[in-house]
């Protein structure tokens, strides 16, 4: 079987990579896995470590796009480059489709809508019948009902989902009525991952003091942390 896993592996949330990479592991059982990055750049680039490979002014301009509803904008952007095509073959060619790892579904202000994102891959799937599962996401908080209900019509579009947290699952069950079935509450895959057992383990607590109020920017802080 050859899967297409669409994961935050372009995010620079190191939790967000571990789940990603945890997802690949346990796809990998069942047969070939390509993968595809639901932020930032969707293809991912050979020879280039999967944390942070987006760049962070891309996301910054793709997010400001989107809430000034232009995405005609960015649409037309992947077309001269080719990243609609690339996504759309390596969809085609594929057993299925796996959507999953970290909230990928809210909304913290009343402009965007990031049902739109989601929606961007399952039209492809669908437009090559591929079936699309959701596996280990959350969604949530949405500031409109509109939102909310935009991001439950591309949900109630796959055919299999499982929630990492009750919340998620709540929200998505009480706001929907089409999906019966393959609903289904399930936990975070990264605290099934095998711990390494050494043979003596020093426990510390660690507290971070690194905002986004200190630095403004990604490269000014990863910067400072080399020195």
């Amino acid at each position: 079987m050859k899967s297409v896993l669409i994961s935050f592996f372009n995010s620079r949330n190191i939790g967000d990579i571990s789940l990603s990479n945890m997802l690949k592991e346990m796809l990998e059982k069942y047969g070939t896995v390509e993968t595809l990055s639901f932020s930032g750049n969707a293809i991912l680039e050979e020879g280039k470590e999967d944390f942070g490979q987006g760049s962070h002014i891309k996301r910054n301009l793709y997010v400001f796009f989107r809430k000034a509803k232009l995405d005609w904008v960015v649409k037309l952007y992947r077309r001269i480059k080719g990243t609609d095509k690339e996504i759309e073959d390596i969809i085609k060619d594929c057993d299925c489709v796996i959507i999953g790892g970290g909230n990928m579904l809210f909304d913290t202000d009343v402009f965007s809508v990031s049902a739109l994102h989601f929606k961007m891959f399952v039209d492809i799937a669908k437009k090559y019948k591929k079936p699309v599962f959701a596996i280990s996401i959350g969604i949530g908080p949405f500031r409109l009902q509109t939102q909310l209900e935009a991001a439950i019509e591309q949900l109630e579009r796959c055919d299999s989902i499982t929630f990492r947290d009750r919340y998620s699952y709540e929200l998505f069950c009480m706001n929907q009525e089409k999906m019966k079935n393959n609903v289904y509450l399930s936990i975070d895959p990264v605290f099934t991952k095998k711990i390494i057992e050494e043979e003596k383990v020093d426990y510390a607590i660690g507290v971070c003091i690194i905002t986004d109020e200190i630095f403004k920017e990604y490269n000014k802080r990863d910067n400072w942390l080399e020195k």
